[in-house]
């Protein structure tokens, strides 16, 4: 497949900056929280493309599901890399509110192949539930704050 998706491209651009940050601040101390944040990070963007490039529904879902799974791992160790000193605060607020955003997508996304396949009955559909769900509160809360 050619095309790259958005959350791919956020997910690489993500992976990028975590990644330069941490090859700046490298310390040996901290190898293999290091080396794990560096996997999770990459994953995402990863597993994004392998589900792209899938051709079944449950195995593109699948794989957002892996995804979303890897960028949650992220985020908590975005958290530990701030507890050992090696993200200040504000970079970690950051990267955790922008990978936040990163699996609203995700599961945004998850729920635009369900609509286009809606018989679908795998096991990842309550992982594109969720991102019904989602959609459907957003949408709420855009008609509860319009004049």
């Amino acid at each position: 497949m050619g095309k790259t998706l958005r959350i791919q491209k956020t997910a690489e651009k993500l992976a990028n900056e975590i990644l330069t940050i941490l090859k700046e601040r490298h310390n040996y101390r901290w190898l293999r929280l290091i080396d794990q944040v560096q996997a999770s990070a990459a994953s995402v963007a990863h597993c994004i493309s392998e589900g792209h490039g899938r051709t079944t529904i449950g195995e593109k879902l699948q794989m957002l599901s892996i995804a979303n799974g890897s960028l949650q791992e992220t985020i908590t160790a975005i958290g530990e890399l701030e507890a050992v000193g090696i993200l200040n605060n504000e970079e970690s607020v950051r990267f955790a509110t922008e990978y936040k955003q990163l699996s609203a997508s995700i599961l945004l996304f998850a729920a635009a192949q369900l609509d286009k396949h809606p018989h679908y009955n795998g096991a990842y559909r309550a992982f594109a539930l969720r991102g019904l769900k989602l959609r459907a509160f957003i949408r709420s809360r855009k008609k509860t704050t319009s004049p």
